[in-house]
């Protein structure tokens, strides 16, 4: 007992921490970590739904000359919308689906200037290593996302902040060039 605990009188020693029996006093020890432990899942959750998690969208920006792709008829700034009537929310998992499916006949929805309209594709199959140092076949279309150009930040009176470009402006073009 704590030599503070003699100026007390009995009703204060019994709700002070060092009257309290052995398992009364742990539970007082473990109830701040746990507390920090649960809040940390709240502040996770919350974050999770309400910034989500960051993707690509399934927009194409380039694609393989004679690739399944381009045989296909898609072009740059088509968004590829469901591939055999799934629906694609983002690039990664379009990129999934064509390696998961080499050399097999995909129907493939396509959103090109507010037109839906659908195409086959069959990816074409290649050999890689995995992990395990095993090969396998994984199919590949010849595409690759779109991914903006956005200014980030401007150094305050530099070039670009006096041709009047902003934070968060997408470059698309340089000298007339899409980028």
């Amino acid at each position: 007992m704590s030599p503070d605990n003699e100026k007390l009188s009995n009703s204060e020693k019994n709700s002070a921490f060092y009257g309290k029996n052995t398992n009364q006093r742990a539970a007082i020890v473990l109830a701040g970590p746990g507390a920090n432990f649960l809040f940390s899942i709240v502040v996770f959750f919350m974050l999770f739904c309400l910034v989500g998690k960051p993707f690509t969208p399934p927009v194409i920006d380039k694609i393989e000359e004679g690739s399944p792709a381009h045989i296909a008829g898609i072009q740059s700034g088509d968004k590829i919308i469901s591939v055999n009537g799934k629906s694609v929310m983002s690039f990664e998992d379009l990129t999934e689906i064509f390696m998961i499916n080499p050399d097999k006949n995909l129907k493939v929805s396509v959103l090109r200037e507010e037109i839906t309209w659908e195409t086959e594709i069959v990816p074409k199959s290649i050999k890689v290593k995995g992990i395990a140092g095993t090969e396998q076949n994984i199919g590949v279309v010849g595409i690759s996302p779109y991914t903006p150009s956005i200014i980030g930040s401007l150094v305050s009176g530099g070039p670009a902040e006096k041709a009047g470009l902003l934070k968060g402006d997408i470059i698309k073009k340089i000298d007339g060039i899409n980028i």
